[in-house]
């Protein structure tokens, strides 16, 4: 894909302006509090604001674009206010909403005009910008179908179009890819990662899609229940969690998981001839253990956790703090 030169590439921001910053910020639903007095700086780049259904993820967005009211804190976007500058954040900010949105009986280029000027611009620019913006995304040739006759692939594309036609300095995704099979999801992250890395904006994205964010960010938040569990540089991470290794035995397995229960090694059984060994430091340690049940080792790798089943260990950290 060709790169466009109508996107704009926004000098990076000073490291006094925060991308997103939040002072104590409580969001209810009546009774329920579904944000529970975050506090939070995130500076540019591509982050990830993962957590499960429920979590919150959805109703911190909308706060953030000026569409839920809350009830207690601060809350600013590029260092404008929430509050007092939303004209200015209309401006800014993309936002792809995770469900479909969208005006029937209208051809696409004019619906993208249409929400064009909504962000700011006059109709002759956002109609020139929607025309430049549906080829960059692949659509150039659905321009004037009618959106209603458009596949859901082909809207999450509108979505993205549309979020971009203004020049943003922030995209913040909802959920883009629910919905899609595989092929889908793959092409439009690959395509908002390659946008990106053209144009320098920053990216928000919303997901309990952990293979998305992982493929696509590189700082993430952990939410859960309204709360923060964590927020991280990803690499950092990763690195920062004790080391696994997957083994190939060379012989039954059974005598080599008494043997690392015996010494209290965590060692989870893959096949009658793998295993994974969990925080174990000195690989020498691996082959002792294998000695002594007279086992031999075929390979030894290092295991990377994935984001999943790390995101699963803190929120059981999280349950036992509660519980005890």
């Amino acid at each position: 894909m060709k790169a466009y030169p109508f996107f704009v590439k926004f000098p990076k921001m000073t490291m006094t302006t925060a991308l997103i910053s939040l002072q104590n910020l409580t969001v209810s639903y009546g009774k329920f509090h579904a944000l529970k007095n975050l506090s939070l700086s995130l500076e540019q780049g591509s982050i990830g604001l993962l957590g499960p259904n429920g979590a919150g993820k959805s109703t911190l967005i909308k706060t953030l674009l000026g569409l839920l009211p809350f009830i207690k804190g601060e809350v600013e976007i590029l260092g404008w206010n929430v509050k007092k500058s939303p004209l200015e954040i209309r401006k800014n900010v993309g936002y792809v909403p995770e469900g479909d949105a969208y005006l029937p009986g209208i051809s696409v280029v004019q619906f993208l005009t249409f929400l064009g000027q909504l962000s700011g611009m006059v109709e002759r620019d956002a109609l020139k910008r929607s025309h430049e913006v549906l080829e960059y995304v692949g659509l150039g040739e659905e321009r004037y179908r009618k959106m209603e006759d458009l596949t859901h692939g082909q809207r999450s594309r509108i979505k993205l179009a549309q979020a971009l036609c203004h020049d943003v300095k922030l995209l913040i995704l909802d959920e883009p890819t629910d919905g899609m099979d595989p092929v889908g999801r793959e092409n439009f992250l690959s395509l908002v990662k390659r946008i990106r890395e053209q144009a320098y904006f920053s990216v928000l994205l919303a997901s309990h899609t952990l293979e998305d964010v992982e493929y696509l960010c590189d700082k993430i938040v952990l939410i859960q229940d309204g709360e923060i569990l964590a927020q991280k540089n990803l690499l950092e991470w990763f690195e920062g969690r004790e080391k696994n290794y997957i083994v190939d035995l060379h012989g039954e397995s059974s005598s080599f998981l008494q043997q690392c229960e015996q010494e209290k090694v965590f060692v989870e059984k893959l096949t009658e001839t793998q295993c994974i060994l969990h925080g174990v430091q000195d690989t020498q340690k691996i082959f002792r253990l294998a000695y002594a049940a007279k086992v031999g080792i075929c390979g030894l790798y290092l295991w990377k956790p994935t984001l999943e089943s790390m995101f699963i260990q803190m929120v059981k950290e999280k349950s036992k703090r509660i519980v005890s």
